[in-house]
């Protein structure tokens, strides 16, 4: 409203790393995003715009993000988890949500864990010291964002930390029942001062809080204790460790670590780390560039490292392009990177269709989360709350299940495109749309504002289209 009232013909509204929930309420033309690996890339001379830039800009532009830290990632496994996992039933498959949502329950195997990791104790299981983090970061001052039912199991975890990692360890729960992220922030800087003098260590345990406006230079590694999550929210939490200045021995920071540890067999395809980079390498591909060219442009401004018996091994970045570019695994990350807070309920209410052909078949990894789409405090006021959150999740429920059955538009074209715009395009003048909105439970005309509006993915989408062929029967 104060922009408003200045009358200006061009506004300019700056926000981090929350945009979309920034731009809420505002007429916004068009958005310039300017991330952490544009910052990388432009310190290592590899950016894309550079290209274009003389002698003296280009040098300009890359002193200027001299001071930027280097993201070290450490993509870690249980030991032969895959085998394991893959043998149980789904019931006992073990992942970060079902550990984190009973941790009296899962004590025995999360003390284990914190052990390996923090102190290289792992008793008799000697497969484990795989999860020793000491090759790769001191962690002298941790942050451990966990999938956390509710507050009273992150209690639970903070206290069961504090017993098994004893009196070398300064631990501290943050959540917003106790404090506020500004307090959060002072009694963390506190904290790290006095385990400086104590030659103490740190661990700060939040489930969001803290994971943005949160700056404390000392924070040398982050743990993503979460299966799949949100994009925005991995962003955030990945920052934390990259906040410049002095470390915890008082040298000028040079590199974050991010850890993310892998309990679950399907997620041996895709973490919050496979995410972040994939999100990065697609949002700077330029027009006649392919994904995997701009994935390794990423990678070669972060060290990025897997676990081994015999400690880090460095990840070869041409195989993990590839392997990151394998039809399953996009479709995962393409799921993950939808940007569901943008979608406005009234706008897009009248495009799902009462039925679809096929009935919806969601994994338990895609929960649809009802919080992400936007309702209007007044459409609230005028409707039942439980009714919008029905349709809300009916809405969601649809778009996911044409995300997870995209490449059946390029069925219903007949294979001439690996464009998702072209084969939209095709199907229209084919006169299809009926079969499309029948298949999908969705009107055709929904697809291309979903593309519009950016609230799928559509680079990531074409590179699943591209991945598609037609399967030929051959007989002998």
């Amino acid at each position: 409203k104060r922009i408003d009232n200045l009358g200006c013909s061009t506004k300019v509204l700056m926000t981090g790393t929350s945009i979309d929930r920034a731009l809420v309420g505002y007429e916004v033309d068009s958005v310039i995003k300017w991330s952490y690996f544009d910052m990388l890339l432009l310190k290592d001379g590899n950016h894309p715009m550079l290209d274009s830039m003389t002698e003296d800009q280009r040098e300009e532009a890359i002193s200027s993000c001299a001071p930027i830290v280097r993201p070290t990632l450490y993509k870690m496994s249980m030991p032969n988890t895959a085998a394991v996992q893959a043998a149980l039933p789904d019931s006992l498959q073990t992942k970060w949500s079902k550990l984190l949502s009973d941790v009296d329950s899962s004590r025995f195997i999360l003390e284990t864990i914190v052990k390996a990791m923090f102190t290289d104790d792992v008793g008799d299981l000697h497969d484990l010291i795989s999860l020793k983090i000491s090759d790769v970061t001191e962690s002298r001052v941790n942050m451990i964002f966990g999938a956390f039912k509710n507050k009273k199991q992150q209690s639970k975890f903070t206290k069961m930390v504090e017993s098994c990692l004893g009196d070398e360890f300064v631990v501290l729960k943050i959540n917003g029942d106790e404090t506020s992220n500004r307090k959060a922030e002072a009694t963390t800087k506190a904290l790290v001062a006095q385990a400086k003098r104590e030659g103490k260590r740190v661990i700060l345990i939040s489930r969001d809080m803290a994971s943005r406006s949160f700056s404390i230079p000392e924070i040398d590694t982050v743990f993503l204790m979460y299966d799949n999550g949100l994009l925005s929210q991995t962003i955030q939490k990945a920052s934390r460790a990259f906040t410049p200045g002095k470390t915890y021995g008082g040298e000028v920071k040079a590199d974050g670590t991010i850890i993310s540890l892998s309990l679950d067999s399907r997620r041996e395809e895709i973490d919050p780390i496979d995410l972040y980079i994939l999100a990065e390498a697609q949002r700077i591909t330029e027009d006649d560039e392919v994904l995997q060219d701009s994935i390794l442009r990423i990678l070669n401004s972060v060290n990025i490292f897997k676990n081994d018996i015999n400690g880090k091994i460095e990840v070869d970045k041409d195989e993990y392009s590839e392997d990151m570019l394998k039809r399953s695994s996009i479709l995962k990350q393409a799921l993950a990177s939808l940007a569901l807070d943008r979608i406005n309920y009234e706008e897009f209410e009248h495009y799902i269709m009462s039925h679809r052909d096929i009935a919806t078949s969601l994994s338990e990894d895609y929960d649809v989360d009802i919080s992400a789409a936007k309702t209007s405090e007044k459409e609230i006021k005028k409707k039942d709350e439980s009714q919008i959150d029905k349709k809300h999740k009916a809405l969601i429920e649809t778009i996911l299940f044409l995300i997870q059955n995209i490449t059946a538009l390029k069925e219903f074209d007949g294979y001439k495109s690996n464009n998702i715009r072209e084969i939209l395009g095709g199907i229209e003048s084919q006169e299809l749309t009926k079969e499309v909105e029948s298949f999908y439970g969705l009107y055709f005309t929904a697809i291309p504002k979903l593309l519009d509006d950016k609230i799928v993915p559509e680079k990531l989408l074409n590179t699943v289209l591209e991945g598609h062929e037609p399967q030929v029967i051959k007989f002998k």
